[in-house]
């Protein structure tokens, strides 16, 4: 039933502009909660000779990270802290991610480092479950690292597709019914919210 009226349905759409988000705000996202780009590199307030300190500390600590055998070492010790939670785990390559995406050649190759290490260590355990869970600092760290490397894929070419499918369905849903409270449709894709009862709708 959603695609009956399908040769009227394209001269309904209207659009002025896709609304693109930009490259720091999809990253702020798929990193999760933990990590707000605006808020990342913003110092809180302090005094200034303690600002100085903590720029200094600050840069000598990226410049660290920026050395792979370090950032490697790092990253294995943290994991073998009993203490260190898969919640931490995912923080961590959050944190990582946004400060390394700008040099994304060193980041991959860390990357690869830390996915080999990660093969052999699973293979006599449960090689079946690896990449499965993300719980792993590096299986974070894929995840991230797709999710930028996608960007321009996505928007140069399924974004625009997408986009129109999306606004092609909720313009048919709106079409019948919609329980404002539930969310079920008349006109839904899924069954599972599926509005079943005749029901005489009112425009709102």
């Amino acid at each position: 039933r959603l695609f009956v009226s399908h040769e009227n349905q394209n001269s309904d759409l209207s659009w002025t502009s896709i609304p693109w988000c930009a490259v720091l705000t999809v990253s702020s996202r798929v990193f999760g909660g933990c990590v707000s780009l605006c808020c990342a590199w913003r110092f809180p307030q302090v005094p200034e000779l303690r600002r100085q300190m903590m720029e200094e500390g600050i840069g000598i600590f990226s410049t660290l990270l920026n050395n792979q055998k370090f950032l490697i070492t790092f990253i294995h010790t943290l994991e073998q802290q009993k203490d260190f939670t898969v919640k931490d785990r995912c923080y961590l390559a959050s944190w990582l991610t946004a400060a390394l995406q700008g040099n994304l050649e060193y980041y991959t190759a860390v990357l690869k480092e830390l996915l080999v290490d990660l093969i052999r260590s699973s293979t006599n355990k449960h090689p079946k479950l690896m990449l499965r869970r993300t719980e792993s600092v590096v299986e974070k760290m894929l995840t991230n690292w797709m999710s930028i490397c996608m960007y321009g894929f996505l928007r140069d070419r399924v974004g625009e597709p997408f986009f129109l499918l999306l606004t092609a369905i909720r313009q048919q849903i709106s079409k019948g019914p919609v329980d404002a409270v539930t969310g079920r449709a008349k006109y839904t894709l899924s069954e599972d919210w599926l509005l079943r009862e005749n029901i005489e709708a009112t425009a709102l």
